[in-house]
């Protein structure tokens, strides 16, 4: 309540040698403190929001708005679940996407199988097999 809405695109997580792009869901204005939230669609995690996705977000939110507050918003529940993490916490992320970051480029990002869905598939079927042999287009 009392709140105003900004507009925010995306912003720029930098660090050493390398640049991540972070996107808000919404940015609320309360007396000069900026709110950064992430809006999920589903229920919250019963042990609560932990990972290293909310630890970037809150990383990347703290470097580019200082003072600002980071909350994660679940529809499902209809609960906001403020994300207060340790300065301790904030640099064991940078070291953990540093290091990710740096196998990633070496080539080393094997990402566990699922027999559900595949990485980042939103659906929620399974597809099964993939056909054998190339991918041809019919025009």
């Amino acid at each position: 309540k009392g709140a105003s809405v900004e507009m925010l695109d995306e912003f720029v997580l930098s660090l050493t040698d390398a640049k991540v792009t972070v996107r808000a869901d919404e940015m609320l204005i309360r007396d000069d403190l900026r709110t950064l939230r992430c809006i999920f669609t589903g229920h919250a995690p019963g042990a609560g929001p932990k990972g290293i996705r909310h630890e970037a977000f809150s990383l990347a939110t703290k470097n580019f708005f200082p003072g600002s507050s980071v909350e994660l918003v679940y529809l499902a529940d209809n609960t906001v679940h403020p994300l207060n993490l340790k300065p301790q916490t904030l640099n064991k992320c940078e070291n953990k996407l540093r290091e990710i970051l740096t196998r990633i480029r070496s080539g080393d990002f094997k990402i566990s199988d699922s027999t559900f869905s595949c990485p980042g598939c939103p659906a929620f079927f399974i597809c099964g097999g993939v056909p054998a042999g190339p991918l041809k287009k019919k025009f």
